[in-house]
């Protein structure tokens, strides 16, 4: 995940809404430009529906490739040694 740095100087880094957001641009437009920036090369996309996972490359290629139209049923999962609850 890659993060950018506000006019303040802090790394700001992508919400979940920034991903789905990427995510539905690249399906409706054909373009993986926005993924793309907001990924890091390790990044790996995994349908938990199909059990398909997909290496950075091959979710870019896909995104573009018209075999999908849009991401609307999801689920968002952090993977993290510490758990905060409020």
């Amino acid at each position: 995940m890659r993060g950018s740095i506000s006019n303040k100087g802090e790394i700001k880094m992508p919400t979940a809404t920034d991903f789905l957001n990427a995510f539905r641009h690249g399906f409706r437009e054909k373009d993986a430009s926005q993924l793309d920036a907001l990924t890091t090369d390790d990044f790996a996309f995994t349908s938990i529906s199909s059990g398909t996972h997909r290496s950075k490359t091959e979710a870019l290629e896909w995104l573009v490739s018209g075999d999908c139209l849009s991401i609307d049923d999801y689920v968002i999962m952090v993977l993290s040694d510490k758990l905060e609850h409020p």
